[in-house]
């Protein structure tokens, strides 16, 4: 699924640059395939490694390995691009070092439309709700995932607080889009996908004719059309739901395990490259040679920072999964 997350993180950059196909926010339809594969792919790794009573701590250390060394790194990156050049942003414009810990920190970027954060206008990452939400949801995860009933449950409150919100009781975008809520149920669509004894083989299934269905309603209802997010959504479930079961059978390749390790670090370094390209080399966004620079730069970013940054890291994550499994301490230098 590499190349289909590079593809993902592509969408999510061209929609902060302003990019729009017709009247759909691609980006919105790519964050909910992310969701998606991230179900996917937590639950074969907690079934792999950390299935065992005990290993959540664990799990919760891999992932940490996983997020936390980039990030790092584009904070501090980003940060020295604000106090040096004279970058304009609403996302930027009223940051304190108590809004900037919570930057660090990660996981309150998925309460930044709450007012009492005040963080609306101090996102180093104004991306990184999203990376927030899935904190939310490896949170759980090691629960969930490996309790059928506890899913069940789960998976059926989401679905009832996102119908809510899909009909207009609570903000659409904050509650249908952006909180754990109302979206759990797609990560646990893509865990379904990954294992047919969690959820039962139909639930994903039931969740895609559940979108399509719902998306069929919006085209002659105004009102539900036009609330924020709502036909995104919907859409991103009912192309994601299929790639993620065909692409699934697919065998990783190195050139599509490339792409997809490109992928965070693209999500994570395009506010930067935005930034940069527009406040330092002074190129107004308005031309094509913006998006063309914008694309390169974070690209190239992408893969050096995976280079020093994600690769070192990668050693801390085998000891996690395989040193308390017996595996010799030699393999997790692999």
């Amino acid at each position: 699924m590499g190349s289909f997350r590079f593809l993902l993180a592509f969408a999510v950059l061209l929609s902060n640059a302003g990019l729009m196909i017709w009247d759909y926010n691609q980006g919105v339809i790519a964050v909910i395939s992310f969701f998606l594969i991230s179900g996917y792919v937590m639950t074969i790794l907690i079934n792999e490694h950390y299935s065992t009573p005990g290993r959540a701590t664990a799990f919760y250390l891999d992932r940490g390995a996983r997020l936390i060394p980039q990030y790092i790194l584009y904070f501090i990156a980003t940060q020295l691009l604000i106090s040096t050049t004279q970058v304009y942003s609403p996302f930027i414009g009223d940051c304190d070092t108590f809004k900037l810990g919570l930057n660090a920190a990660i996981l309150p970027l998925n309460l930044f439309q709450f007012d009492a954060l005040d963080l609306k206008r101090c996102m180093l990452f104004p991306q990184g709700w999203s990376l927030a939400l899935e904190i939310c949801f490896y949170l759980v995860a090691p629960f969930v995932v490996r309790n059928d009933t506890l899913a069940r449950v789960a998976a059926a409150g989401s679905i009832g607080f996102f119908l809510v919100a899909y009909l207009g009781g609570v903000n659409t975008d904050t509650y249908g889009y952006r909180l754990l809520p109302g979206t759990l149920f797609i990560f646990l669509a893509g865990a379904s996908l990954a294992d047919k004894n969690l959820l039962g083989r139909l639930f994903p299934w039931s969740v895609w004719t559940g979108a399509i269905t719902l998306f069929s309603i919006l085209q002659f209802d105004y009102n539900l059309l036009s609330a924020s997010y709502n036909k995104e959504v919907l859409l991103g479930l009912i192309v994601g739901i299929p790639a993620v079961y065909f692409l699934r059978t697919i065998k990783n390749s190195a050139y599509d395990a490339l792409l997809g390790n490109l992928s965070y670090a693209i999500f994570l370094n395009h506010f930067f490259c935005m930034w940069f390209v527009q406040f330092v080399l002074k190129i107004e966004p308005s031309r094509i040679e913006y998006l063309l620079l914008l694309v390169a730069l974070s690209t190239t970013l992408a893969g050096f920072s995976y280079a020093i940054v994600e690769r070192p890291a990668l050693h801390w994550r085998r000891a996690f999964r395989y040193s308390s499994a017996g595996t010799p301490a030699a393999a997790c230098a692999e």
